[in-house]
Formats: C-alpha cells, sequence, structure tokens
C-alpha cells in the first residue's frame, strides 16, 4: 500500500512575505502552528489539519494549485467545523499543492506553510471500482467482501438480513427471533455453515487491507485511522458472528416451538379502542377458516385480516374487551389480559412487558438488576406475596405499585451476593377483578420506567421464575425469602408433600358435558371451582372441604355458559402448609 506522508513544517512569518501573486490578501496576520498533512489516494487526496485550542475558527478557505502553474485558485470554503477536505477531481499521477487560510472570530487569519507549501500526488486507480461512498462505513466494505465470497457459492438468497444483524449490538439473549426478520428463518438455515467457513478463514479480509489507498480518503481516515479502524471492525464482526453461530440452534429449536400465530402487542387508541399486534410464525400451518379471537360469547373471524405477504398486522377490537384468546381449530393458543392502558408487549414466554418499539417479537423479560422472582396471590382473602431478587448493587430505585398506586417502595441494605425480599399485602375487598400490579424503577434522574405487569384476578395462583430469573412457572412450594434454586432437604420434602394430580379435562374442547378428574395423594382441604378468563367463578364443585386421598371425577356442564376459554382450579391444603394451586384451561364450545 502507497501512502505518502508529508513532513510538516512550521513557518512563522508576517504579511510582508505574502506576495500578490501567491494568495491575495490584506488582513491581519498571526504567528500560528497549522498542522496540514495530505494523504495520497487513489483518485483522490486527503486534507487534515489541525489548529491550536486557542484559535476560534469561524471560515475555512481551501487553495490548491497543480505541478507547474504559478498561482493557487480557491478550491473550496468550508465550515469551521471541519477539520479534513477529500479532494476528488484529481488528476492520476499529478501533484497538486495546497494551502489552508483560517480566520478566526476575531477577524485574525492563519495560514498552513504558505513559503513550502504541503503537496500530495494522486494515485491512480488499481483494482478499484469506483462507487457512490458517501454512506459508506468500514463495516460495509467488510460486508460487501463477504457477499463476493457468498456469491461465488452460487446462493439466491439476500443477505443483507443478517449482515444487519451481525451489524447490530447484540443486546438481547434471543437475537435471532427477536431482531432476524423471522419471514427468512427458515430459509436461511443452509447457509449459516457457509457463512461460518468464511469468517474462520485466515485471509477472509487479505484484500479489503490491501486497499486502504483508496478506502482510507474515501472514509476520512488516515492511514493509521484506516489500520485502527479495519482491525476494530474485523474483530468485532468476528465476535459477533461467533455468538450468533453459537446462539442459532437455539434459535432454531425455539422457532419451531412457537404458535403459528400470536398477539405480541397491545395498545389503546385516543378513543380507547383497543388496537392488537399480530405476529404470523408458521404461516403454513395456519388454517384461516377456523382462526378467531374470542371474548365471552364474542368473536372476531381472522381471516378476513391476515395480509398474505405479511406476517404482521394490526386488529381493532372493542373497548370493553378485557382479555381476548387466540382459538385456531378449536385448538387454545393464547390468553392476553387487555386491562393495561399503556403500550404492551407480550413476550413468548408470557410476560407482560412495556412495548419495545426496536424489538416488536420479544421471547422474555430483559434481565435486569432487580426482578420479581415470586408471588403468591389468594384471591379469596385478597392477599399477595411477592419476592424480590436483586443483585449485588443497584444503579435504580424500585417500588411496586397497584393500580398506579405505590404499595412498596423498595429500599434494601445491598450485600455482595444475589439478595431476596420478600413482603405481604393486603388489598382493599371491594377490588375489583382483574387488576394491575406492576414493578416499576426509577433512576435517579426522576426517569420513571415500568419493567413488568402482572393481572391479579379472582383466580388463585403461585408461580416462581425458575431458575431464580428465569421463566414465570406455577410453583408447588413457596421459598420466599430464599432462592428458587433451593433444594429441599428430606425434612423440608416431607413439609410440602405432593398433594394431588390434576387432570386436563375430558373431552377439550367440550360442547356440554367434561369430566374433570385427580388424585389426591393425602388427604387434604380441598376447594375446586370453574371460572372465566376474567377471574369470575361460575361454580364450586368443592368448597373448602376436607377429602380424604383418592381418585375423584365430576361433570361439569357447559350449558348456559358462553363459548370461550374456561379454568379448572384445584387448591389443596394440609395442616399449616400453604395450599397448593393448580388450574387447567378448559374450551367449551357450543
Amino acid at each position: 500500500m502507497k501512502v505518502f506522508l508529508k513532513s510538516v513544517i512550521i513557518i512563522y512569518f508576517s504579511v510582508s512575505v505574502i506576495n500578490a501573486d501567491t494568495i491575495n490578501i490584506d488582513e491581519k496576520l498571526v504567528t500560528t502552528d497549522i498542522d496540514l498533512t495530505i494523504n495520497d489516494g487513489q483518485g483522490s487526496l486527503l486534507l487534515t489539519w489541525e489548529v491550536p485550542d486557542s484559535v476560534m475558527s469561524k471560515e475555512v478557505y481551501i487553495y490548491v494549485k497543480e505541478f507547474g502553474q504559478k498561482e493557487f485558485q480557491l478550491l473550496s470554503t468550508i465550515s469551521a467545523n471541519n477539520s479534513k477536505f477529500l479532494y476528488s477531481n484529481c488528476i492520476p499521477d499529478t501533484r497538486y499543492f495546497f494551502k489552508i487560510k483560517i480566520i478566526d472570530v476575531n477577524e485574525s487569519v492563519y495560514f498552513s506553510d504558505i513559503i513550502t507549501p504541503h503537496f500530495g500526488t494522486c494515485l491512480p486507480y488499481s483494482g478499484i471500482i469506483n462507487y457512490d461512498t458517501s454512506h459508506i462505513s468500514v463495516a460495509d466494505i467488510l460486508y460487501a467482501e463477504l457477499m463476493r465470497k457468498l456469491e461465488n457459492q452460487d446462493i439466491d438468497i439476500d443477505f443483507e438480513s443478517i449482515f444487519d444483524l451481525i451489524d447490530s449490538d447484540l443486546s438481547s439473549r434471543h437475537n435471532w427471533i427477536e431482531t432476524f426478520p423471522l419471514v427468512f428463518f427458515n430459509s436461511i438455515t443452509p447457509v449459516i455453515p457457509l457463512i461460518n467457513d468464511i469468517m474462520l478463514e485466515s485471509n477472509i479480509f487479505e484484500n479489503i487491507i490491501n486497499t486502504g489507498s483508496y478506502y482510507s480518503n474515501q472514509l476520512y481516515l488516515s492511514p493509521t485511522e484506516w489500520e485502527r479502524e479495519l482491525n476494530f471492525e474485523i474483530d468485532r464482526v468476528k465476535q459477533n458472528w461467533k455468538l450468533l453461530y453459537a446462539e442459532f440452534p437455539f434459535a432454531q429449536d425455539l422457532f419451531q416451538t412457537i404458535e403459528p400465530i400470536r398477539i405480541i402487542g397491545a395498545r389503546r387508541g385516543i378513543e380507547k379502542n383497543i388496537t392488537l399486534d399480530l405476529f404470523v410464525f408458521h404461516p403454513e400451518q395456519l388454517d384461516l377458516s377456523e382462526l378467531f379471537l374470542l371474548f365471552e360469547d364474542e368473536y372476531i373471524d381472522l381471516q378476513n385480516f391476515i395480509i398474505l405477504d405479511s406476517n404482521s398486522f394490526s386488529i381493532i377490537v372493542p373497548d370493553y374487551w378485557n382479555y381476548v384468546d387466540i382459538i385456531m381449530d378449536d385448538i387454545f393458543i393464547q390468553h392476553c389480559p387487555l386491562m393495561v392502558d399503556s403500550l404492551i408487549t407480550y413476550t413468548l414466554n408470557g410476560d407482560i412487558i412495556p412495548f419495545d418499539v426496536h424489538n416488536p417479537v420479544k421471547v422474555e423479560n430483559e434481565k435486569t438488576e432487580l426482578w420479581l422472582n415470586e408471588i403468591t396471590w389468594n384471591s379469596h382473602k385478597r392477599n399477595i406475596n411477592v419476592e424480590l431478587a436483586a443483585k449485588s448493587s443497584l444503579q435504580f430505585d424500585y417500588f411496586i405499585s397497584f393500580n398506579d398506586s405505590v404499595i412498596w417502595n423498595f429500599d434494601p441494605l445491598i450485600e455482595f451476593k444475589v439478595n431476596y425480599f420478600d413482603s405481604s399485602f393486603t388489598l382493599s375487598p371491594e377490588l375489583d377483578f382483574p387488576t394491575i400490579l406492576s414493578l416499576n424503577s426509577m433512576s435517579y434522574e426522576g426517569n420513571q420506567r415500568t419493567l413488568e405487569y402482572i393481572v391479579l384476578d379472582s383466580i388463585p395462583f403461585a408461580i416462581s421464575r425458575m431458575p431464580d430469573g428465569g421463566d414465570w412457572h406455577y410453583s408447588e412450594a413457596q421459598t420466599s425469602g430464599l432462592s428458587n434454586n433451593t433444594i429441599f432437604d428430606d425434612y423440608s420434602k416431607s413439609m410440602v408433600p405432593e398433594l394431588f394430580v390434576l387432570y386436563q379435562n375430558y373431552p377439550n374442547p367440550f360442547n356440554g358435558q367434561t369430566k374433570i378428574s385427580f388424585d389426591l395423594i393425602e388427604n387434604a382441604i380441598i376447594s375446586l371451582f370453574v371460572s372465566d378468563a376474567t377471574g369470575r367463578i361460575y361454580d364450586k364443585l368443592l368448597d373448602s372441604e376436607y377429602v380424604n386421598s383418592g381418585t375423584y371425577s365430576y361433570l361439569w356442564n357447559g350449558e348456559g355458559h358462553s363459548t370461550g376459554i374456561y379454568f379448572v382450579t384445584l387448591q389443596a391444603q394440609v395442616n399449616e402448609i400453604p395450599p397448593t394451586v393448580i388450574s387447567r384451561k378448559m374450551l367449551y364450545l357450543k
């Protein structure tokens, strides 16, 4: 790579040494040391200058003279904020001389060396295709080289989306699912090993390294800056790809388990109407003739809303809907509460979180320094037990709100480990279901942010993140104040027995009657009831009754009720151990 750097000579001069046939001036000249450097490049010359910090520049004038010419000509006047200029109209193998004039805010004038002007030689093009570089970066050049190598594989795939993903910040644990256009996900599987093979080549970017005399000027980089930027980008691209390549098999497995269609977001408009955002993950699995949104006995047929050439669409539902279910071919797919007034996202793992404009599809809630780790909700007593888990140091303040009223300002004494904190609250007996609990953070600048929403209704539940900070799971034992990873000793196991097995109702879906069965391992106080998706209880088959161990079955008749999703909930309690609760969904179709 031929790059010629000219040494800089600083000349102190007065007005008397400036002749009219060089630069015509009649200005107050002060001595200074303007450092001008000229980098020779293929088809261009890059001028870079430095001015002392004490000089407050107002205008910059650039003068040029071709070798053999007598006088300098004004080439350009540029903003004082610039310290670089690219001269791209030069003739190859021609030498050019340059001078810089700067006028400061006090009308003082400064020059580069006007006695021995700096010069550079425009180099001829050497194997470089000259194209518009007004928006390129070092990363763009790397991806163009990758594309050139992949085109040799004769693969008919648009790689731009893959390169966009490699070039992103990769802040998610699920970059392929959340950031990559999923409409192309299955089609890229064959090319992932090919990209990896190319990335592992030791000389993958050798061609680019040898073209610095062209690209460095086009990107306004000195040879040193070019080398530094190039090495940084090469390392970044390889590290990002290494992460994505390791993540891809897990993304494949996850993608195949996602339902064909899901609601990914909801928002209320100015007129309080509700807009749902839906995403089609597997269009080949859709049965458009049997695809509905359901609320109580109302439904919306989705086959008239799906756009065949798009994997996402939106639909407005009535503002009085406080939940919605997706049903396809009589199979329940998803249940979404609609009580939150803010823009929200329904993650694939079942979290309800604020909407993320950059990643509409979210697998899970983001990992934060403090999180909801366990919740036990007793709807009959209006009592909720909340466990928080926190890392060793916190950058924000945290609080828990119930219907926008703060019920717990969290102010822990943090040790050098993950800490667990629990608190219990009794809510008003006049509470209407469903209602919202939220975890929020507050920065020291006063910026508030909601991290997660929890919907409370008339169905009691106990959920834990397993392992700590993981996905929500129904829990059979409380570990409030302790890690959810705790392995109970024999004594603890005897205190929290496996009380029962609640089977899925049969038939399901059903029209008319369905059978509800459960096995009770020990004698216990049992409650068994049927409720709708809002938590409203329709029938109590058992109400805090003492039941001996054994197998039991009950028939529930859906006649007289609306078509929709119902829940059968079994709650069992032995001695003073906290009750064990489990629910199963049932689909009633008239």
